[in-house]
C-alpha cells in the first residue's frame, strides 16, 4: 500500500478518492493518463472509466496490472455516445469513496496532484473541494496564439483536476448531461452560486495538452461544435453578443443624429464633436483588438515582449475568429441548430 495512504489510516479516518476518467480517446491515450493517475504520490482507492470510443469494449491491460499491482479497485465501463457530463454521472454512481477526483484524458497530472489535495483537506475539513489548476501546452507558431489569446499562461483553474467531497453533490447536483461541451463551467459556476467552500492549491496540477497538433481548421470545428452543442447552458447566455448586436448599433445611431440633435450643426457649439459617426464606429473595433490582443493576453501571464510588437494582432484575430463562431452560433435560428447538432463534431470526447 502507498505510504501516505498508509499514514492516512494510522493517524486519522482515511482520505480515499475515486478518479473518474471519461474517454472517447484511443485506448493507448487512456493507458498513458490512467498509468499517471495509477502511480499517484496519493495512490487512489479506485479508477472508474467511462470510455465512450469507437474502439473494443475492453480495459487496455497495462491499466488493469498497474491497479492490480498498486492494490487499486478498477471500475472499466463502455458506454456508447455519452457525452462528458453523462459519462462523469456514470462515474459518481460506480464510485464508492467519499472523495471524488475528475479528470480527463488530455490533461496530465503532476505526481502530487492527488496528494496536494489531500493535505488540504485534512488541515481543514470544512473545504468541500479543491479546484483542478491546469497550464497550458503550446509548440506550433499557431497553438501559441491560441493559448496567449485564449487560455493565457498562467495556470488555470479547471474542472479537470478537481477532487470534491461528494456531498458537494446532494447541494449542487450532477452534471448536464445533454450539452457536447461546457457542461463543465456550468457546473463550476453553480459551486460559485452557492458560495461552497473550494479552494486552490499552490501549485499548478495538470497540464491539458489538448492545443497539440491542432490546425486552424481543427480550431475552428471544434469551436463551432462546442459552441452549436453548448450554447443553450445558462453561462452562456449571450450579454457579449447582445452587446455587439444592440448596444453596438445604438451608439452609432446616436452619435450619428449627435451633432444634428444636441449641437444643431453649430461647429463652434461646445457640443460639437467632428467625425462623432466615425469615432463612434471604430472606437469599439479599437477597443476590442487592445482588450483581446494586449490586455487579457498580458492579464493572464503573457509577458509584454511576447505581445508586442506586432504579435498582438495575430492574438486578437485568432480570438476573432472564435468570439465570431461564438456570435454565430447565438443568433441562428433555434431549429437550425437542433438540426445541425447531429452533424457537426462527430465525436464524443470528453
Amino acid at each position: 500500500m502507498n505510504e501516505y495512504r498508509k499514514l492516512t489510516h494510522e493517524t486519522s479516518e482515511p482520505l480515499e478518492i475515486s478518479i473518474i476518467i471519461p474517454s472517447n480517446h484511443s485506448h493507448l491515450e487512456l493507458a498513458v493518463l490512467s498509468l499517471q493517475v495509477a502511480n499517484q504520490y496519493a495512490t487512489p482507492a479506485e479508477i472508474i472509466i467511462i470510455d465512450t470510443s469507437n474502439e473494443p469494449g475492453e480495459c487496455p491491460k497495462p491499466i488493469e496490472k498497474q491497479c492490480e499491482k498498486l492494490g487499486i479497485r478498477l471500475v472499466y465501463h463502455k458506454r456508447e455516445r455519452a457525452y462528458p457530463g453523462h459519462a462523469r454521472n456514470l462515474g459518481i454512481k460506480l464510485s464508492s469513496c467519499q472523495f471524488i477526483g475528475f479528470i480527463d484524458v488530455e490533461t496530465i497530472p503532476q505526481r502530487d496532484w492527488t496528494k496536494q489535495a489531500m493535505d488540504l483537506f485534512r488541515k481543514d475539513p470544512g473545504i468541500l473541494g479543491v479546484w483542478g489548476k491546469t497550464t497550458f501546452e503550446a509548440l506550433s507558431t499557431f497553438e501559441k496564439l491560441s493559448r496567449d489569446g485564449i487560455f493565457g499562461r498562467l495556470p488555470r483553474r479547471t474542472l479537470p483536476g478537481t477532487i470534491i467531497n461528494r456531498t458537494v453533490l446532494t447541494k449542487i447536483g450532477s452534471f448536464v448531461e445533454w450539452a457536447r461541451a461546457g457542461e463543465d463551467t456550468d457546473w463550476m459556476q453553480r459551486v460559485d452560486l452557492f458560495g461552497l467552500n473550494f479552494c486552490l492549491s499552490s501549485d499548478a496540477t495538470l497540464t491539458y495538452k489538448g492545443l497539440l497538433n491542432k490546425s486552424p481548421v481543427d480550431f475552428g470545428k471544434k469551436w463551432l461544435r462546442n459552441y452549436t452543442a453548448s450554447r443553450s447552458l445558462p453561462h452562456l447566455f449571450p450579454q457579449k453578443i447582445l452587446t455587439w448586436v444592440t448596444v453596438y448599433p445604438t451608439l452609432v445611431l446616436m452619435a450619428f443624429n449627435w451633432n444634428n440633435l444636441i449641437a444643431g450643426w453649430e461647429t463652434g457649439s461646445l457640443f460639437y464633436i467632428p467625425n462623432i459617426t466615425k469615432i463612434a464606429a471604430t472606437m469599439p473595433v479599437i477597443l476590442y483588438i487592445a482588450l483581446r490582443g494586449i490586455i487579457m493576453p498580458h492579464r493572464r501571464g503573457v509577458p509584454l515582449r511576447n505581445i508586442l510588437p506586432l504579435r498582438w494582432l495575430s492574438i486578437a484575430l485568432v480570438c476573432f475568429i472564435g468570439d465570431a463562431t461564438k456570435m454565430l452560433m447565438f443568433l441562428i435560428p433555434t431549429y437550425i441548430h437542433r438540426m445541425s447538432r447531429s452533424r457537426i463534431g462527430g465525436g464524443f470526447d470528453s
